[in-house]
C-alpha cells in the first residue's frame, strides 16, 4: 500500500486549481491528489471513503478548503468534518482569497489548522502551495500513532 499521503482539494476555480496541482506535482512528483469542484462533492466522498477506524495510510495527509463554492463552500465544509469527526488528525487548511475577519474568525472557530489568503502573483501562489504542503506533509507530526493508542487507553492513558 502506498504510504504517501493523499490531499484533497476542494476548489470551484478551474484557474487555482490547476495552479495548485501544479505547485503540488513540483513539490512532489507522483503525489496523490483529489479534487472537488464543490464543498458538497468533498464531503460526500470523506464520509463514504473513510472508515470509521482510519490507519494514517487511509486518511488524507492534508486537506484544502476555498471558502467560496457553489452548494456549499469551505467554511461549512470545515464545520461539518469537524462536528462528524470524519478525520481528524488530518490538517485542515482554509485557502482563500478572502482576507475578510468573520472568514477567518469562523474558520479558526471551526477548527481550521491554517487560514492562508492566495496571492495574486504566480510565483508567490506556487511558493504557498508547496510551503504549505511541505509543512503539512513532512514537517507537521500529526500524532497518527497517538490517536490509535489514546482510543485504545482512553482517558485513563492522560496520566
Amino acid at each position: 500500500m502506498n504510504d504517501t499521503p493523499r490531499i484533497l482539494i476542494a476548489e470551484d476555480d478551474v484557474n487555482d486549481l490547476m495552479l495548485t496541482r501544479r505547485a503540488l506535482s513540483r513539490f512532489r512528483q507522483g503525489l496523490p491528489v483529489k479534487d472537488f469542484q464543490t464543498g458538497v462533492a468533498i464531503l460526500e466522498y470523506l464520509q463514504a471513503s473513510l472508515p470509521l477506524e482510519q490507519t494514517a495510510e487511509q486518511r488524507p495527509g492534508l486537506i484544502l478548503l476555498d471558502i467560496k463554492m457553489p452548494l456549499m463552500g469551505g467554511l461549512e465544509v470545515l464545520e461539518q468534518i469537524r462536528e462528524k469527526r470524519l478525520c481528524p488528525a488530518t490538517p485542515i487548511v482554509i485557502y482563500s482569497s478572502s482576507q475578510e475577519p468573520r472568514d477567518i474568525a469562523r474558520a479558526y472557530a471551526a477548527c481550521a489548522n491554517s487560514f492562508v489568503r492566495k496571492p495574486g502573483d504566480y510565483v508567490q501562489y506556487m511558493e504557498i502551495i508547496q510551503r504549505l504542503a511541505a509543512y503539512w506533509l513532512d514537517t507537521n507530526l500529526t500524532g497518527a500513532g497517538l490517536s490509535l493508542q489514546f482510543s485504545e487507553q482512553g482517558a485513563a492513558g492522560l496520566g
